[in-house]
């Protein structure tokens, strides 16, 4: 209607363009660009283009940290591999070893590049030990890497698991910061908590799929409907609550903010969301720390243990394969049709999955690749890889927030909302199983 205030508008974006090509935009790059402006710098990349699709030599570029993300790296026709023969001399073998970008958060590529140290056996663990907070850890990977074996402080993780009263809780969440906000009120990328997943180990192994929620689409913030179902999920909750990552502590912390700013509830029951959220979080800025704040499972995870699978991530979607390879117990447990069992109770799953497979080389693939693709739980006529940006598993969060805003803005039938419900809360599902394989090889281990 011509009195509602529309959307987007129209940015006459010439003047920016005209700056941009004056500037000298490049000007601290121009030795590796050889583009002094921002229109050489276009121009030098439509020559590079052009180059590689015709096969010709590509440009002598130096050697540095940006060659981990060179586009021009297709098995068939690598720019990475000309390049670096160019210049190290290196054929395609030498080029596949783990090299000083492998490393995780390591700061000193370029550096290190310059003194001829190329590969991850270049560097020195114990000169590492000693370089920064994230020093230990590097030096763990180059180790570890160079054994192929894995590199696990038992003595640290047997104290760190003493301080870590049973029963356990493991939560996750789903979070999106559309630019364009869900719901009235909210600003472009202000983040909203629209899912979480609670599992629960007692002290004598028993495992069980204690809460779950997923927001329904109703047109207002999912994070008051949110944090309440939390609250009722975890309050009074004896022992410890597991997160991994700060991103719960985050969002919680936020949420918080949005309650006090504008909440649905009444006086007394916002007060006790506000306190709960401040018992649960810490706030790094002020230094406070909450009476039951949340233990971060990758910190334990970065300090004590390592896998040749993990490489230089510490990701749960890396650790998880490594701790299911490393395992006996997990093996011999999952890989038994337990979990969704009166046993091992599931909120989504009542079939008796199989977490624990091996493929026909007799690798153990990851718990992720077993969700099940998005094709499979539509009805018939609905391409989900099409309308999911490519997207037919919800094995990454990506996705995940993907699927959300699909359940917002898009005129689905019953049937493709309810499916794609059921993939979002198996994902986020396995993200807290996940956390209790992880706990569960840790307790093995010590």
């Amino acid at each position: 209607p011509a009195d509602v205030e529309p959307l987007m508008r129209l940015v006459d974006v010439d003047p920016v363009l005209a700056d941009l090509e004056e500037d000298d935009v490049f000007a601290k790059g121009v030795e590796r660009y050889g583009a002094p402006t921002f229109s050489d710098f276009v121009r030098q990349c439509e020559s590079d283009i052009v180059a590689y699709a015709h096969d010709a030599a590509p440009r002598e570029t130096p050697i540095s940290k940006a060659c981990r993300a060179c586009e021009f790296n297709h098995p068939d026709k690598s720019g990475q591999h000309a390049c670096w023969e160019r210049v190290m001399g290196w054929g395609a073998a030498e080029f596949e070893q783990p090299k000083v970008w492998d490393v995780w958060q390591f700061r000193q590529v370029d550096k290190a590049l310059a003194q001829g140290k190329a590969f991850l056996a270049d560097l020195d663990p114990t000169e590492l030990e000693t370089a920064g907070s994230y020093g230990p850890r590097q030096a763990t990977q180059v180790r570890g890497t160079l054994s192929q074996s894995p590199q696990i402080d038992r003595e640290g993780l047997a104290a760190e698991l003493a301080k870590h009263p049973a029963p356990w809780h493991f939560i996750d969440f789903e979070t999106t910061a559309p630019a364009i906000p869900f719901v009235k009120g909210l600003a472009p990328y202000e983040g909203m908590c629209f899912q979480f997943s609670h599992h629960v180990m007692e002290a004598d192994g028993r495992v069980r799929h204690a809460n779950q929620f997923l927001a329904q689409e109703d047109g207002n913030d999912p994070s008051f409907a949110f944090i309440d179902a939390l609250y009722h999920a975890l309050n009074g909750a004896e022992g410890t609550i597991f997160r991994y990552a700060n991103h719960e502590n985050t969002y919680l912390n936020l949420v918080a903010k949005r309650l006090q700013r504008a909440s649905p509830f009444d006086p007394e029951h916002t007060a006790r969301l506000v306190a709960f959220i401040s018992d649960l979080t810490q706030d790094r800025s002020t230094g406070r720390v909450g009476a039951r704040n949340m233990v971060d499972l990758l910190e334990i995870v970065t300090a004590h243990y390592w896998h040749p699978r993990m490489g230089a991530s510490n990701s749960i979607k890396y650790v998880l394969p490594a701790v299911m390879e490393s395992s006996p117990v997990l093996q011999a447990k999952y890989a038994a049709p337990i979990y969704g069992t009166p046993d091992m109770p599931s909120l989504n799953l009542t079939a008796g999955k199989v977490w624990l497979q091996r493929d026909l080389s007799g690798q153990i693939p990851s718990p992720y690749s077993l969700l099940p693709l998005i094709d499979d739980l539509m009805p018939a006529g609905f391409d989900a890889t099409d309308r999911l940006y490519g997207a037919s598993s919800l094995g990454d969060g990506g996705a995940a927030m993907t699927a959300y805003a699909y359940l917002q803005h898009t005129a689905l039938t019953p049937a493709e909302r309810s499916a794609l419900r059921a993939a979002l809360l198996q994902y986020c599902e396995l993200d807290t199983l996940a956390m209790v394989f992880i706990w569960e090889h840790f307790l093995e281990l010590v």
